[in-house]
């Protein structure tokens, strides 16, 4: 089992916060008529990335040398729009207890604000791992690997518990930029020409696993 993260766009105008994106039909309710939520919410990123984690809220920050998050994990807001409370009351809310279970789901909020003024490119992390033998050239302690010189006939690969031949100890390091792209290019990015930094744009999210 691996772990995922859901993300989702609200914006703030006036004193109320409101859902900003496209509603999905929710596939239980479409296979199973008496489940009672016709539709979702839209995450706008699904993917395992646990460097992206970590630096988001320390999450699965279980490296050598750990990542400095953005902010510890912070729950759900107080104040979600409607659809989010909808949504969410759905996923936790667990009927025969009458209580909500965050058993294997972790949440947290930041502002484009915070994102935006994180030092992203300018805060650096080694990295060790284990690699095959015949790449271990491109790896150096104080840069990122040259991933352009990887040969074309091995697999891009690393991992941190190979043992033995072929396999080698390589030690990198990247800054943070380049550790969870491609959230920068794809998401942030995109949402800060539309709304600028702004306290008043949030992404909240959840770690499931």
């Amino acid at each position: 089992m691996g772990t995922y993260i859901s993300m989702y766009v609200e914006q703030r105008i006036g004193n109320e916060w409101y859902y900003v994106g496209q509603m999905l039909e929710n596939e239980m309710h479409k296979y199973d008529s008496d489940d009672p939520l016709e539709y979702r919410p839209e995450s706008i990123y699904d993917r395992q990335h646990y460097y992206l984690f970590a630096v988001l809220a320390g999450v699965r920050n279980d490296q050598e040398e750990p990542f400095e998050p953005i902010a510890p994990l912070r729950g759900l807001p107080d104040d979600l729009s409607a659809e989010l409370q909808v949504w969410y009351h759905y996923v936790l809310f667990d009927e025969e207890t009458g209580k909500f279970n965050t058993d294997g789901l972790e949440t947290s909020w930041l502002t484009l604000e915070e994102l935006a003024c994180f030092d992203w490119h300018g805060k650096r992390k080694k990295f060790y791992a284990r690699v095959d033998e015949r790449v271990k050239h491109i790896f150096h302690p104080d840069s990122s690997p040259a991933w352009n010189d990887w040969p074309e006939d091995i697999p891009i690969s690393y991992h941190h518990t190979g043992k033995g031949s072929p396999y080698c100890n390589a030690i990198w390091t990247s800054t943070y930029a380049e550790a969870v792209e491609p959230f920068l290019t794809e998401i942030l990015n995109g949402l800060l020409e539309v709304y600028g930094s702004t306290s008043d744009v949030r992404l909240v999210f959840d770690f499931a696993s």
